[in-house]
């Protein structure tokens, strides 16, 4: 058997299973737990594809070494996944929400958390093919630490593009009016490659301040920071649009509030050989009507 596929269904696998020339397997709306699907893939030597959509009995994903061949992996809408630990060398192509197209060595990680997430989903190892890492929190709905994500920076080191997206309705803490003698640092380690960070709906949440001094401390490639404090769709600055894409009228108190905070606590922190864009609200599209 080369390819598995399993649909609304119930599986429960035991270590005896023989799937030693597997090389595809997609499970979808299946009630799985993560030991068993651990038992599942301690045989699969020859797996190359991996897809869960709608698995939501899986918590902790586990991704052993033995998968050598392993080079896509997808996950998508399992709800009460808390943590993946991946052990497989190999891995190009990761999938945690929208489609990456199957192209050989991709080098292109893409994640996408859910509303139950407090924390980066992942606690990944090494990622030595990464160079284009994008993560979407669109869909988070409260608090998150984003300086959680700096796991990702020590596990990519070849990573030289990072893009992050933050949903438009973030909490915040109001940095702006705080102490930052206790922001939290990131382990002294360098990053030599990363050249360009881009992070879109960028907010003043203490955590994601600390994210962003943490890049600027800890690489020494970098090139380009955009941070943009609107919707990063289209802009009539362009020339290419006769508006802006439409921001919400609390977004741009927001978006005021996160300027403030590049102000003060990022753009002293940029140095001179890094160019910093700050995309702020349009002075013609996005005024607040009295």
């Amino acid at each position: 058997m080369r390819h598995l596929y399993l649909g609304s269904c119930s599986f429960h696998p035991t270590i005896n299973l023989d799937l030693r020339s597997l090389m595809k397997l997609h499970l979808f709306n299946v009630h799985i737990t993560g030991d068993e699907l651990g038992c599942l893939l301690f045989s699969c030597y020859a797996l190359e594809w991996l897809e869960l959509e709608h698995c939501d009995e899986i918590v902790c994903m586990k991704v052993p070494c033995q998968l050598q061949r392993l080079n896509h992996l997808k996950v998508f809408e399992c709800r009460m996944l808390q943590v993946i630990e991946n052990k497989a060398p190999n891995i190009c192509s990761f999938d945690f929400g929208e489609s990456i197209p199957n192209v050989p060595n991709l080098e292109t990680l893409t994640i996408c958390s859910y509303h139950e997430m407090v924390n980066t989903p992942m606690l990944p190892s090494k990622f030595l093919h990464l160079k284009c890492l994008t993560i979407d929190l669109a869909e988070v709905s409260h608090a998150y630490d984003y300086f959680s994500l700096v796991s990702f920076l020590d596990a990519s080191p070849f990573l030289e593009t990072l893009l992050l997206g933050i949903p438009k309705d973030s909490m915040e803490d109001d940095l702006i009016f705080g102490d930052s003698s206790n922001m939290r640092q990131m382990p002294e380690n360098r990053h030599d490659n990363l050249q360009s960070v881009e992070i879109t709906c960028f907010c003043s949440a203490k955590s994601l301040i600390e994210l962003t001094c943490c890049i600027l401390a800890c690489t020494t490639s970098l090139e380009y920071l955009t941070l943009d404090t609107t919707r990063g769709v289209y802009s009539c600055s362009t020339g290419k649009h006769s508006q802006c894409f439409p921001m919400d009228k609390a977004m741009i108190p927001k978006a005021n509030r996160a300027m403030l905070a590049i102000e003060t606590y990022i753009e002293r922190k940029v140095p001179s050989t890094v160019k910093l864009n700050v995309v702020k609200p349009c002075p013609r599209c996005h005024i607040i009507e009295s």
